[in-house]
């Protein structure tokens, strides 16, 4: 008979036990935000043990060192050529296939269309050396998101599946909530995010490269709050509740919507009525309105027709109170279009709705966009390119164009986000690291 070593022998041991018992648990998480961004990483860090230790790298951060009883890989790999649109779930890796599928299934149990994971491939044991047993692997591997691609539902779903194990290797604390949350009412791990934070939605809906340009925006000013990246089930589960704002980028009013639900509109709703900051950009700012029913009209006003009024560079112009809210040094800019909402006769619109706020115009347009029929739009001239307003206790600020594209504008998109916070534009500059960009 053969002789088995030690070390495989432990190895062994490890893998079959139904109740394995882990001390120390390491991930490694391959990608690196912004630091104004919230990544994976620290929504991991907060998740709270009661027994054992949890360690999170990052590329950036030294490697941990000492044994680990579980080694779990989060990496993401570029996009292949014929990648269809849309979410795509991770490919999942393990030396112990059968664990990892539970741990699968009790994560993404209730994430709808978005919870089936394909078989979990097989990795080797590889044996850790100095006689200590080989660490259980598992391995994520998620496509490099684009915006739309949801980034956010990556986050969630390995924060979920990284619960889930912990919470089986008797790790976690005994808790009523769903793996990947500790409270009934949150997404998110308690005391998450320790900081002022806003939400970036950052899922279907969303198209172009608008969540990386906020990025670049919240991590270039002095602004002071970070950007939680969130998708719509982070939305329906609770996952505004204690941020001061949430942030939507342009692509489509109505992908947005039907990807929110109308449980995730009505928690965008409720959460700027009590007191809540909503930004909305382009699509974002068609979702705010009223111009379809599944919109979260959050203010009254209907939306001019035909909606497709083209791409281009406009020419914009502050308002007098949008050169004191958002900076006289942006008097008249340039910035780009595609398609924005264009809101007639807010004031009008408000008043026939019976409402008791004051829209305010912080800018108008300029020059007029052409469409693909080759038709001017000439009557959005003078109507507003950035309006804003209030709803319940909140306050909501809308940009048709895309300011967002243009790192000169930079400032001036921080200090709308700022306004619906109830900051004062001197509050908001260019951070002086940045400032010889």
């Amino acid at each position: 008979m053969p002789i088995v070593p030690p070390r495989v022998l432990a190895a062994i041991g490890l893998l079959l036990a139904p109740g394995l018992v882990a001390q120390s648990v390491r991930i490694d998480v391959g990608r690196a935000e912004r630091a104004a961004t919230l990544g994976l990483d620290e929504q991991l860090r907060a998740l709270r043990v009661a027994n054992g230790t949890l360690t999170v790298v990052v590329p950036a951060t030294a490697p941990a060192t000492g044994p680990t009883d579980v080694l779990v890989e989060v990496v993401w790999t570029p996009p292949a050529k014929d990648q269809k649109k849309g979410f795509a779930p991770a490919k999942v890796a393990s030396s112990d296939a059968a664990r990892a599928q539970r741990w699968l299934a009790a994560a993404l149990a209730g994430e709808g269309e978005f919870g089936a994971v394909g078989a979990v491939a097989a990795l080797p044991v590889e044996p850790a050396g100095g006689g200590s047993a080989a660490p259980l692997r598992l391995r994520l591997e998620f496509v490099t998101p684009t915006t739309g691609h949801s980034k956010a539902r990556q986050f969630r779903h390995a924060r979920k599946v990284v619960a889930a194990a912990l919470a089986d290797l008797g790790m976690l604390a005994n808790s009523p909530a769903a793996p990947g949350a500790t409270s009934a009412t949150s997404p998110w791990p308690p005391g998450f995010p320790a900081g002022p934070a806003i939400a970036l939605y950052d899922a279907e809906g969303a198209g172009g490269s608008g969540c990386e340009n906020l990025e670049r925006v919240v991590d270039a000013t002095t602004l002071g709050h970070r950007l939680l990246p969130v998708c719509p089930e982070d939305i329906r589960d609770g996952g505004l509740r204690g941020l001061a704002g949430v942030v939507f980028p342009g692509g489509s009013g109505g992908g947005i919507a039907k990807a929110l639900q109308p449980a995730g509109v009505a928690a965008v709703r409720a959460f700027v009525d009590g007191g809540g900051g909503y930004v909305g950009i382009c699509a974002g700012a068609y979702l705010a309105g009223a111009g379809m029913k599944t919109y979260a009209a959050l203010v009254p006003w209907q939306h001019t027709q035909p909606w497709a009024k083209g791409a281009a560079m406009l020419d914009v112009e502050l308002t007098d109170e949008g050169k004191r809210l958002l900076g006289g040094e942006f008097a008249t800019f340039t910035t780009r279009y595609h398609n924005g909402p264009v809101f007639p006769d807010v004031l009008g619109q408000s008043q026939k709705a019976g409402t008791r706020t004051q829209p305010l115009p912080l800018a108008a347009f300029a020059s007029a966009s052409k469409d693909k029929k080759g038709v001017v739009h000439h009557a959005m001239v003078g109507a507003p390119a950035i309006v804003a307003d209030v709803a319940g206790k909140g306050r909501v600020l809308l940009i048709s164009p895309h300011p967002e594209s243009h790192e000169r504008l930079d400032v001036l998109v921080a200090r709308a986000i700022g306004w619906t916070l109830g900051l004062e534009p001197q509050q908001v500059a260019t951070k002086p690291a940045a400032a010889g960009r």
